[in-house]
């Protein structure tokens, strides 16, 4: 589709920027994105009945956002190594099963990132493991207040949207 007639690549902190000078159809254009790490997103169902949801602060909005666990997949991690691991660091939950919903591009037009979608049940808790940067509040819904929640807008994070919505539709299909 896309021919690179040259590549220069800068890597600030964690991010890599891309900035590339494409040909397509006889025309030349400069097109530039961010290489990030794969990363998960776990929907915690609690018990079968209940969701744990994250109030979780973000520096880059300054503002607060509600989520499921999630974070990037270590190297020579496998995605589903990566979500229990999260799932376990973020929330002290134990993942007794583990169902894949799939992946998405949350930013396609700037970014090469890609995220697996999880729910996990679980029942044990145990100490949780944050990193030391991690803001992060805990708290148990049941599957009624978080659709309330989804239907309101209070989850921003398309990752948590999506993983939401696939789960349902599964748990209602049978």
């Amino acid at each position: 589709m896309y021919k690179v007639i040259d590549s220069e690549i800068t890597s600030i902190g964690r991010f890599k920027i891309h900035m590339d000078h494409l040909e397509r159809n006889g025309k030349v254009g400069p097109y530039s994105y961010v290489e990030m790490k794969a990363g998960v997103h776990v929907l915690p169902i609690i018990d079968g009945d209940k969701v744990c949801v994250l109030k979780q602060y973000r520096y880059p909005f300054k503002d607060w956002d509600l989520e499921f666990p999630g974070g990037a997949i270590d190297e020579n991690d496998t995605p589903e190594e990566s979500a229990r691991r999260e799932l376990y660091e973020e929330t002290g939950y134990i993942a007794d099963e583990l169902i894949s919903l799939g992946y998405i591009y949350p930013s396609p037009g700037y970014s090469d990132e890609v995220v697996h979608l999880f729910a996990a049940r679980c029942h044990t808790k145990e100490d949780r493991n944050l990193e030391p940067l991690e803001v992060i509040e805990q708290k148990l819904f049941s599957l009624e207040e978080v659709e309330l929640m989804m239907d309101r807008g209070d989850f921003k994070f398309a990752g948590a949207i999506i993983a939401w919505n696939r789960y349902m539709k599964l748990n209602h299909s049978k």
